[in-house]
């Protein structure tokens, strides 16, 4: 009796074990944050037009695109800045993967664009869109624990969307 009860002790002690190491693997963070591959798109462009007409065809463009309000421009210097717009992740970037689940929900996307002169008939249009997705990381309960902007790299969609509205304009048919 006195053998069966340290086999008893025994397997109770390797039971024991694998419940604590089983416990403490689900402790730790089961997904981990795998960011998008890739250089990103094209976002520089040549116009075959004058600075100034490139200018004002971008001004025309950027009227008639959703979601494009300028905070700030600056023709002699070539600049302008859009306000910040709340897009989708889908269709608009790539955000990487969580636990293998790629990420959604809406981004804050910032544009700014950059005109310069290339030659008297050759104009620079650079178009920079960053994006950043707030994300909640869960801790072990599933309640949001910390909060973090993730950095997501552009599709080229908006873009190439933009440049192709300034072309519209710069070469009517």
């Amino acid at each position: 009796m006195k053998e069966l009860s340290a086999i008893t002790k025994c397997c109770i002690w390797v039971w024991s074990a694998l419940i604590i190491l089983a416990v403490s693997g689900c402790s730790s963070s089961p997904a981990r944050y795998s960011p998008p591959a890739g250089p990103g798109p094209q976002t520089v462009f040549i116009a075959e037009r004058d600075y100034q007409t490139t200018w004002n065809a971008l001004m025309r463009a950027l009227e008639q695109t959703p979601g494009a309000e300028i905070w700030y421009k600056a023709n002699e210097e070539g600049k302008v800045t859009l306000r910040d717009a709340e897009v989708p992740v889908f269709g608009n970037c790539l955000c990487g993967t969580v636990g293998g689940a790629p990420l959604r929900g809406l981004v804050a996307r910032s544009v700014t664009i950059d005109l310069g002169r290339e030659a008297p008939q050759l104009t620079r249009i650079r178009i920079h869109c960053s994006y950043k997705l707030p994300f909640s990381w869960p801790n072990v309960y599933g309640r949001s624990s910390m909060q973090q902007d993730i950095e997501c790299i552009s599709t080229g969609r908006f873009e190439q969307e933009l440049f192709d509205r300034t072309a519209r304009f710069l070469y009517p048919q």
